[in-house]
């Protein structure tokens, strides 16, 4: 089952989960804030990113992936594009944040406490030599 199909408010992986409770943290979020609070400690911010001319950037490349995974929530009903009106009367495009879904998502996992049913049983522990 891919990671973003989105069949019930509980079939999400731990990692959209993450996504989802920081984007309702912070909302609304543009991809280089999304990434910095989804990969902190990434070995991708230490790489330099041609941009320009003949400029460089660091971490070009977590900007885009997160880009890309926010457009994923968003195909999956998750996550969309806000805007709001600016000073002129303009819409202006301030970043993701959830949607109802997505909110839904987020309330389904955090419901979600192990009963004796599903938690899983304790494992013994094995010991050397026992008669």
């Amino acid at each position: 089952m891919h990671a973003f199909h989105h069949e019930s408010p509980t079939s999400i992986t731990p990692t959209v989960r993450r996504a989802l409770a920081i984007l309702d943290r912070h909302e609304p979020l543009l991809p280089n804030q999304f990434a910095r609070l989804m990969w902190p400690d990434a070995p991708g911010w230490r790489r330099h990113t041609r941009c320009g001319r003949k400029g460089v950037t660091p971490g070009g490349g977590m900007v885009l992936a997160a880009g890309g995974y926010l457009g994923r929530l968003c195909q999956a009903g998750l996550v969309t594009r806000k805007s709001q009106l600016d000073g002129s009367d303009r819409m202006r495009y301030v970043g993701y944040g959830l949607t109802r879904a997505g909110r839904a998502s987020l309330a389904a996992q955090d419901g979600q406490a192990e009963t004796p049913a599903t938690a899983r049983p304790p494992q013994q522990e094995k010991t050397e030599n026992q008669p």
